[in-house]
């Protein structure tokens, strides 16, 4: 299939993806969105980043920050085990809107590998 008719790619980016990429240099983000597809980032995880002056910053870079829905939010705080609220919001979140998770933590993946969700590592 040519790449003019393939179909969009969502990405969502958990914390650890996030902190590496805005350490990156910023001027690949736009051929990242261009060449592979939207990228999101929920809320929560901006919150966890500490090198995110303002959600300005994010937006600049191409990356669009959406408030995950609040049902998901209470299945994610009663969740136990390895992983972080946050991780498990934004697997809640991607699933709901069928992103492709974009993470390097190994709890996060295994927690995917679980649900049969596909994940970038």
């Amino acid at each position: 299939m040519s790449p003019a008719f393939r179909k969009p790619k969502y990405l969502i980016l958990d914390a650890c993806v996030l902190i590496d990429f805005v350490k990156a240099d910023r001027s690949v983000w736009a051929s990242i969105t261009n060449q592979v597809g939207t990228i999101y980032v929920i809320s929560p995880v901006v919150d966890e980043v500490l090198d995110i002056e303002d959600e300005n910053e994010l937006a600049e870079l191409g990356i669009i920050i959406i408030e995950p829905e609040t049902e998901d939010a209470f299945i994610a705080s009663a969740g136990t085990g390895a992983t972080s609220f946050q991780d498990r919001l934004c697997m809640l979140t991607a699933k709901r809107n069928g992103f492709t998770c974009v993470t390097n933590d190994t709890n996060l993946r295994k927690l995917w590998a679980i649900d049969n969700m596909q994940v970038l590592s």
